[in-house]
């Protein structure tokens, strides 16, 4: 019930970001690390497999990315999805840190499901960024 809870907060703080861009751009591209961080740690201290929580981490990074590409305001240029991703990196790095370090740290899991909380992560997020990088571009 607490991932739940944690994937529910962690939704309505993407919700909110990009909602806040659509009103208010470009806040929600600086806030971008902010959320990154959030929503992982939320995941992150939430119980259950730590894949899963990985997994369901970078999904909703994924979801944000697209909704600042989509709904944020104006249209984007090259320089701006450059800028989108920048920020979106600023947050990706450290998320992954506390990712590495949640693994580490975990007793519970054995290697195998180490390994797999380790690459599930940048693997979700390598996939949506190399199909939908340039989403939201206008010529």
């Amino acid at each position: 019930m607490k991932l739940f809870l944690a994937l529910l907060a962690s939704l309505m703080l993407v919700g909110t970001n990009v909602l806040l861009g659509y009103y208010a751009a470009p806040l929600e591209i600086l806030l971008t690390p902010l959320v990154v961080l959030g929503l992982t740690l939320l995941l992150l201290r939430a119980p259950g497999p730590l894949a899963l929580r990985s997994a369901l981490a970078a999904l909703l990074i994924c979801a944000h990315d697209a909704g600042i590409k989509l709904y944020g305001g104006g249209t984007h240029d090259h320089e701006g999805q450059g800028f989108i991703h920048a920020f979106l990196f600023f947050g990706l790095l450290p998320a992954y840190l506390l990712l590495l370090n949640q693994a580490s740290m975990s007793s519970s899991g054995t290697g195998r499901q180490q390994w797999a909380a380790y690459l599930v992560f940048p693997l979700i997020l390598g996939v949506h960024l190399t199909l939908f990088g340039w989403l939201g571009v206008s010529a």
